[in-house]
């Protein structure tokens, strides 16, 4: 599969990233080809989304483009509660940088109906923000609680904060092999 670029230059790109056509019938692995032509919208939710959220944000991003490849899914973060266009706190900007990921233009925005309907799978940091989102959008499936519930860092140390993302990160293969699951669920329905 090549694309062809406005200036006439082609280039061999792989389907999974520049596929916009829906595959004929019959076609070669077609429903799951096209399902993977588009990247799934995963949301990570906390309360102001400025401390949590965009930590998980940043380290889910990383684990999944190593595991699926880049493209596959975009990972956003947002707050149930929260002030839009406030930077991530300091702490979290901090210990997402002692793990080589930066959060520095990160800006808070608040969970809406319409964006939670539109996400692909949405993990919030704890229970009852996950029952807050089901109640929102009235949909049970694509809502999770992140692992184990992460206690709120804010306000807290640096080294509160780095607890926080360690809990992330050890919750983290769990997350990946939801979603894997989930993704082979959707090629068993092609």
């Amino acid at each position: 599969h090549t694309r062809t670029f406005r200036n006439g230059a082609r280039r061999r790109a792989p389907f999974l990233y520049f596929r916009t056509e829906r595959p004929r019938t019959g076609a070669i692995g077609s429903r799951l080809d096209y399902l993977m032509s588009e990247p799934r919208e995963i949301i990570c939710v906390c309360y102001a989304n400025i401390c949590r959220s965009p930590m998980a944000e940043a380290i889910l991003q990383q684990a999944l483009d190593l595991r699926f490849g880049a493209g596959t899914f975009t990972v956003t973060s947002a707050g149930i509660q929260a002030r839009p266009g406030l930077p991530a706190d300091p702490g979290s900007v901090a210990a997402l940088g002692k793990r080589g990921l930066d959060a520095s233009r990160h800006q808070s925005s608040l969970l809406t109906k319409e964006r939670a309907e539109r996400a692909w799978r949405i993990y919030a940091m704890e229970e009852y923000q996950a029952q807050w989102i089901r109640s929102l959008i009235g949909s049970a499936g694509t809502i999770h609680v992140w692992g184990e519930e992460i206690p709120d860092p804010i306000g807290g140390s640096r080294r509160r904060f780095e607890g926080a993302a360690a809990l992330i990160e050890r919750s983290l293969p769990s997350i990946l092999d939801d979603i894997a699951a989930a993704l082979a669920a959707e090629g068993s329905r092609a």
